[in-house]
């Protein structure tokens, strides 16, 4: 019985130390970043940059605004999150991405359905 309360005591000690080759790193906290930009396509085709509706004729220039503004600076990659519903045309969903990345944006896709 003895020798089963030493074994125990002496499994437990050993147990709640690290072993000798664990190496101990500090990683930096995320900053919360700014150069998010959401685009929202809905199940009616219509295009959305920070909740305001876009033209798709005037989709290029006011793209390139918005992105522009979310940069820290000019060589920034800013990413773009496209929101787009299940119902939306592949058209469409094809002309942002292309238009967000020929501007140098990284882009993030979630679809959603009604």
């Amino acid at each position: 019985m003895r020798c089963c309360i030493l074994l125990l005591l002496l499994f437990v000690s050993c147990h709640d130390s690290p072993p000798p080759d664990v190496i101990k790193i500090k990683i930096p906290e995320a900053k919360p970043s700014r150069m998010n930009l959401v685009v929202t396509i809905s199940n009616e085709n219509k295009v959305y940059i920070k909740n305001r509706e876009v033209p798709l004729a005037h989709l290029d220039s006011l793209l390139k605004q918005a992105i522009d503004s979310t940069r820290d600076l000019p060589m920034d990659s800013a990413t773009v999150l496209l929101q787009v519903d299940t119902a939306a045309h592949y058209g469409v969903v094809f002309k942002v991405l292309r238009t967000a990345k020929s501007l140098g944006a990284k882009v993030v896709a979630s679809v959603a359905g009604n």
